[in-house]
């Protein structure tokens, strides 16, 4: 049996999106402030393999409402935010400002990838990638569920879960879900 990996590959047009669903009653309709996301890096397929060395990419946080324990209706989305490839990164995004709460029925975060950024600023989908870094810790405020999706453009979404994805694999399946960090605050 192969070694897994602790991140999937996020390629343009795919979105991987937690679902949280707050368990603990103390953080039911709390402010969420600040959203993280830790990104590993893009290792290089052999030493003169330069093409990730340094190369700056964009992806873009969104932040969907829950209806049937799945997202629903985008009510969030980032400005572009760039992160060097081959760097392990943490992205950080400031909502403060927004007033979206942790409602009951839990809420959805997602990272998109959008594309690295060429030599003469233009974004590029081909040889695009971010790792977000997934995590098998639970917490004690919330229970959540991780999707990748493929189909952000179309009318229509499909959505695979990470865990049943690993069921196809050689790995074990195991409760994976994006790594997510978030400052919240009570109402």
């Amino acid at each position: 049996m192969r070694k897994c990996g602790t991140s999937l590959p996020l390629n343009p047009k795919n979105e991987q999106i937690i679902v949280l669903f707050p368990t603990n009653e103390d953080i039911i309709d709390s402010y969420v402030e600040t959203i993280e996301f830790p990104l590993d890096k893009i290792k290089h397929h052999n030493k003169t393999d330069k093409l990730y060395k340094n190369a700056p990419a964009v992806i873009r946080i969104n932040i969907y409402t829950v209806k049937n324990e799945l997202p629903d209706q985008k009510i969030f989305s980032s400005k572009p935010v760039k992160f060097i490839m081959s760097d392990k990164e943490v992205i950080t995004i400031d909502i403060s400002g927004e007033m979206i709460q942790l409602p009951s029925e839990g809420i959805c975060f997602g990272i998109e990838m959008i594309g690295r950024i060429s030599q003469d600023g233009k974004f590029i989908e081909e040889n695009s990638y971010a790792r977000p870094l997934l995590t098998n810790q639970s917490s004690k405020d919330y229970k959540s569920v991780t999707y990748l999706t493929n189909s952000i453009l179309k009318k229509t979404k499909n959505y695979y879960s990470i865990t049943n994805l690993y069921e196809y694999s050689t790995c074990k399946p195991q409760d994976l879900n994006l790594a997510i960090g978030l400052i919240i605050r009570k109402p």
